[in-house]
């Protein structure tokens, strides 16, 4: 009898022979469900191995045929926990009369990408001017910053950004839209007050761009009288985080509905004045 089921299963096909020996394999019967798999009440039944022919080549399982006790090792390694974690999280929801907050509702209806460099062998302040560069411009922008720039790690940088062009085209499908008609343009302006034309709601931006330390190796310098010196030879990478315009769309209608709001600015309170002495009363 098998120690754990999780030891003897195959993978990638009934009988794997670049991972499992030629012998009696131990299977978890189907009938018995996670829970109880997790208490430690399982039944095996053994499966005989395929005969010495050399004519019969091994078939892998159709995902139809597959046995889901198999796979919940894998899929599901922990049921019990996760229907902890579900049932915590709909108690959640109802003690909230399932309302969603402002980040989950952005979450939902705005998409973004972040991805990360790596290690490269330079110090965070160097690599902190390139991430500045880029920050807030279009990724048509920012890649032709990179292209003429003359720092030493320009080039990676430009890789990254076709690195994260590609996931956000191809993972999250952003930056498929069109571009507007001719003359519905929308003008918005930026934080910084810069003043900028979208042509397309779906544009890639690099809403942020910043600098985190990397790994970094040790070293020793050898020094007079037998005397060591260590040395760290540190790593610093760039972050990316690309989002669409839609985004820079809906943060300036949120200012100018906040500068619409505003009350006019007065000097002074209009309220009479009282308490009013010529000297101290202490």
């Amino acid at each position: 009898m098998p120690s754990s089921p999780a030891s003897f299963l195959p993978q990638g096909s009934v009988w794997d022979a670049e991972f499992r020996p030629p012998k009696a394999q131990y299977l978890v019967d189907p009938d018995i469900s996670p829970e109880e798999q997790l208490r430690g009440t399982v039944k095996y039944e053994q499966i005989q191995p395929p005969s010495d022919n050399t004519d019969s080549i091994p078939v892998p399982i159709e995902i139809k045929d597959r046995r889901w006790s198999n796979m919940a090792l894998k899929l599901d390694p922990r049921p019990l926990k996760r229907q902890l974690y579900q049932r915590k999280r709909i108690t959640r929801a109802v003690q909230s009369k399932w309302s969603m907050t402002r980040k989950e509702i952005l979450n939902m209806t705005e998409r973004k990408v972040v991805q990360r460099s790596a290690n490269l062998s330079t110090s965070t302040k160097k690599l902190m001017l390139l991430a500045r560069q880029v920050a807030g411009k279009t990724l048509e922008e920012a890649e032709a910053q990179m292209r003429f720039s003359k720092k030493r790690y320009a080039l990676s940088l430009r890789l990254l950004l076709e690195q994260v062009r590609n996931r956000a085209v191809i993972e999250s499908g952003m930056g498929l839209g069109t571009d507007l008609p001719k003359g519905q343009e929308k003008h918005i302006v930026l934080k910084d007050g810069r003043k900028h034309k979208v042509k397309n709601e779906t544009g890639l931006y690099l809403d942020q761009a910043w600098v985190e330390k990397g790994q970094h190796m040790k070293d020793v310098e050898f020094r007079a009288k037998g005397k060591v010196n260590r040395i760290l030879h540190r790593q610093s990478r760039v972050v990316l985080q690309l989002k669409e315009e839609k985004t820079r769309i809906r943060e300036h209608n949120e200012r100018e509905a906040k500068r619409a709001q505003r009350k006019p600015w007065t000097q002074l309170p209009d309220r009479p004045v009282t308490f009013q002495h010529q000297h101290c009363l202490w």
